[in-house]
C-alpha cells in the first residue's frame, strides 16, 4: 500500500524541528517534484516521495529503500566521496522518530545521506558568475572519458535504436503542439521535419555506431547544476530510476551538456567541451551527428519544461514557457548551424 504523502510531510517537519534524529544543527528543506532534500551545514538527506509514475515506482518503504540503494551505488561512480549511504528511520508508538540501529529491522522510511557541496563549486554557479576555469572543463571531460571507457558497450538493435529516435521527435513535436507552443519566428512542423530529415541522413552512421559498441551506460542527466569542482571534478544526481534511459552514445551526453552551457550563454565552454571530448575520447564524428544529438536533446527538454509548467503556479508557468522557447531556439540554431559545417568535422 502506498505511503500517504501527508505522513511523509509530517516526517520531514519532524526532522527539521528535531535535530537529534539526524545529528544536525539548524536545517532547511528543498522540495522538488520527486523528493524532499533536508540541508544541514555538513550534509544533505534526500527523502523520496511516495509516487507511482511511469518509470518511477516509489509507493512503499521497500520501494524507496531499493531506490535509495540504487542511487547511492550508481552515483558513487562519478562522486564517490559525496554519497555516504542509506539510513533508515523508525517511529515509536508516540510517533517519535529515530534512526533504525538494528539493520535487520525494516524501517518506516529511508533517506540517502550525502556530503553537502558548496554552491560556488557548481558549474552552473560558475557560469552565471563568470568564474569558470577552462582547466576544470578539461578535467571533467577526462573524468567522463575514463568513465565511458570503463563502461562496457551495450548491444542494442541498431534499427530499433534509430527508429526510436525518429519516433521520439514526432511524439515530442506533437506534445508541444497540443500545448499550443508557438515561439515567435519558429515553426514546430518545420523544426520536426528538419530534425527527422537529418536523422534520416545519419541513419547509416547511427546504426553503425550501435553495431560497433558506441552505446554505453552513461550518467543520463549531465547538466551544469550536477557538475561540481571540489578539487577534482565530480558529477552527482545521475538518472538512477531507468537503466534504459541511461543507455546512450557518450557523444550525445556531452552534446547535451554543451547545449546546456550554451543555453546559459557559455558558448566558449560548449566549444571547449566538444573539442576536448573529440581529442580525449578519440571521437572523430561528422558535425551533423553532434548537431543532431544537441538538437534532439533541446527538443526533449522543451517538452520537459512544458510538463513542469503544469505543476507550477501562474508565475512559474511563464518561466517554464520561456524556457521551452529557449530550448526550441537552441534546437533550431543547431540545425541552422549545420549548413556551413555539413562537410566538416
Amino acid at each position: 500500500m502506498r505511503t500517504p504523502l501527508a505522513s511523509q510531510r509530517r516526517m520531514v517537519q519532524s526532522l527539521l524541528t528535531d535535530p537529534s534524529v539526524l545529528d544536525h544543527g539548524p536545517a532547511s528543506c528543498i522540495e522538488t517534484h520527486f523528493s524532499w532534500v533536508i540541508l544541514t551545514r555538513r550534509f544533505a538527506f534526500k527523502l523520496k516521495k511516495a509516487l507511482d509514475e511511469p518509470l518511477l515506482h516509489h509507493e512503499t518503504p521497500r520501494d524507496r529503500r531499493l531506490a535509495c540503494q540504487s542511487e547511492v551505488h550508481l552515483n558513487r561512480r562519478l562522486a564517490a566521496d559525496v554519497y555516504i549511504g542509506v539510513i533508515g528511520l523508525c517511529g515509536d508508538a508516540k510517533g517519535r522518530l529515530d534512526r533504525c540501529r538494528d539493520g535487520t529491522v525494516e524501517a518506516d522510511e529511508y533517506l540517502v545521506k550525502m556530503v553537502r557541496l558548496h554552491e560556488r563549486q557548481n558549474l552552473q554557479w560558475q557560469i552565471r558568475h563568470g568564474r569558470l576555469d577552462p582547466a576544470d572543463l578539461d578535467a571533467l571531460i577526462d573524468l567522463l572519458a575514463g568513465f565511458y571507457r570503463r563502461s562496457p558497450p551495450e548491444w542494442l538493435s541498431p534499427r530499433a535504436h534509430w527508429q526510436r529516435m525518429q519516433r521520439q521527435v514526432g511524439e515530442e513535436i506533437g506534445e508541444l503542439a497540443r500545448h499550443s507552443i508557438r515561439p515567435p519566428g519558429l515553426s514546430l512542423d518545420n523544426l520536426g521535419a528538419a530534425l527527422r530529415r537529418l536523422g534520416g541522413e545519419l541513419r547509416q552512421l547511427i546504426e553503425e555506431r550501435v553495431r560497433t559498441g558506441h552505446i554505453h551506460e552513461v550518467h543520463g542527466d549531465l547538466r551544469p547544476e550536477h557538475v561540481y569542482f571540489a578539487g577534482a571534478p565530480m558529477v552527482i544526481d545521475c538518472l538512477e530510476f531507468s537503466r534504459p534511459l541511461r543507455l546512450q552514445d557518450p557523444l550525445e551526453e556531452i552534446a547535451f551538456l554543451a547545449m546546456e552551457c550554451e543555453r546559459m550563454g557559455a558558448t566558449e565552454a560548449a566549444h571547449r567541451l566538444r573539442t576536448r571530448f573529440a581529442r580525449t575520447y578519440d571521437e572523430d564524428s561528422p558535425a551533423g551527428l553532434w548537431h543532431f544529438y544537441a538538437a534532439r536533446r533541446a527538443l526533449l527538454w522543451a517538452v520537459l519544461a512544458i510538463r513542469h509548467r503544469s505543476h507550477s503556479d501562474a508565475r512559474g508557468e511563464n518561466d517554464w514557457y520561456d524556457r521551452a522557447g529557449d530550448y526550441l531556439a537552441l534546437a533550431e540554431g543547431h540545425l541552422n548551424r549545420l549548413t556551413p559545417e555539413r562537410n566538416g568535422h
